[in-house]
């Protein structure tokens, strides 16, 4: 459903596309990884890579063999407030 929004000519922009998410806190590199719902959007959208940040390297992986359990903060305030 997400991709049939978008034109032909963006959906193969995409396909592509690498992603970059790098989170850099008290002078290294820290835990980036996207969400399980973020994970979820990247594989539908079919991006190619995604590198990011955990433990002060830089990670890079394919997006369709993205796994992740990590649920957001937003994801669980919003998940116990309107459970």
């Amino acid at each position: 459903m997400l991709r049939d929004n978008i034109s032909d000519d963006i959906k193969k922009a995409i396909k592509k596309a690498n992603m970059i998410v790098i989170r850099y806190s008290n002078n290294q590199l820290t835990n980036s990884k996207p969400c399980n719902q973020c994970t979820d959007i990247l594989k539908k959208l079919e991006l190619k890579y995604i590198y990011y940040s955990n433990n002060n390297v830089i990670i890079k992986e394919k997006v369709k063999f993205l796994e992740t359990e990590h649920k957001s903060q937003l994801n669980r305030t919003f998940y116990k407030k309107y459970k």
